[in-house]
């Protein structure tokens, strides 16, 4: 059973519909940058065969990604560099998200500006095979990044990595932020921001700022007028009521199934 595709947010016919919403989302600064450990069996493959690369024998990230606006917005390379919303695509995800405690708005501008050529290019899958044998930091005949190079770019121009950015794996940046934040002579050069699974998202409707809100299963009241939230079936727009209500069962019944 596939995840159910939520309802695209906008206004319909005076009725507000919320992309999804998230506290933590008020944490967050441009230029954070986030790991995921995916659920599926590309995932689990990368992790397995990163793992063997890896010095410790550890890898528990498989994906990387920026947050240049310092909004749910990402930027990442999937099949193409492109934009999504963390919260509704990586939710159920493990996600680490750290910061570069030393950027500022100079070292902010060189890091997105190294990395806009990349915007909308396709992701470089010929590479993967010199990742397999740990030679994608030595051989890169093409401009093309894979995910955590596209990361690892943005932060060796920001000031935040004194290497380059080649062969760079998620598990890489992920163990780079663990090594920084235990240098207790030099300090650290990042700070963790989260590092836990995302909630998973259903829709909840606040009577007081009547609007609908994509939100965690887990809360109960509206993160904007502190209301009680109500569940779908007090939303007064007939269709999006009856779209609501579907996808919600259809997220619940998702959910039962993985655990």
């Amino acid at each position: 059973m596939k995840k159910p595709k939520p309802i695209e947010p906008g206004n319909y016919n005076g009725f507000i519909v919320n992309p999804a919403e998230v506290v933590l989302q008020k944490k967050l600064q441009p230029l954070d940058f986030f790991c995921t450990q995916g659920s599926g069996f590309i995932g689990w493959s990368i992790r397995k065969i990163t793992k063997n690369l890896s010095p410790d024998r550890e890898c528990d990230y498989n994906h990387a990604g920026l947050l240049p606006d310092g909004t749910a917005c990402t930027l990442e390379a999937l099949w193409h560099v492109e934009s999504k919303n963390l919260f509704e695509h990586y939710e159920g995800c493990k996600v680490l998200i750290g910061r570069y405690i030393e950027l500022t708005p100079k070292k902010y501008l060189s890091a997105i500006k190294s990395i806009q050529r990349h915007i909308d290019q396709s992701y470089p899958k010929r590479r993967l095979f010199f990742h397999l044998l740990n030679l994608a930091h030595f051989i890169h005949w093409t401009n093309a990044v894979v995910c955590s190079e596209f990361v690892a770019k943005a932060l060796f121009h920001a000031g935040a990595r004194d290497h380059n950015y080649w062969g760079t794996t998620p598990d890489i940046i992920a163990d780079e932020i663990e090594e920084q934040l235990n240098k207790s002579r030099t300090g650290p050069n990042y700070e963790i921001i989260y590092n836990n699974k995302l909630p998973w998202l259903i829709y909840k409707y606040c009577y007081e700022c009547k609007k609908l809100y994509f939100t965690p299963i887990v809360d109960k009241y509206c993160n904007h007028c502190k209301k009680r939230l109500r569940d779908e079936l007090a939303i007064p727009h007939r269709d999006i009521r009856v779209k609501a209500q579907e996808y919600n069962h259809l997220k619940l019944t998702y959910i039962s199934k993985l655990y």
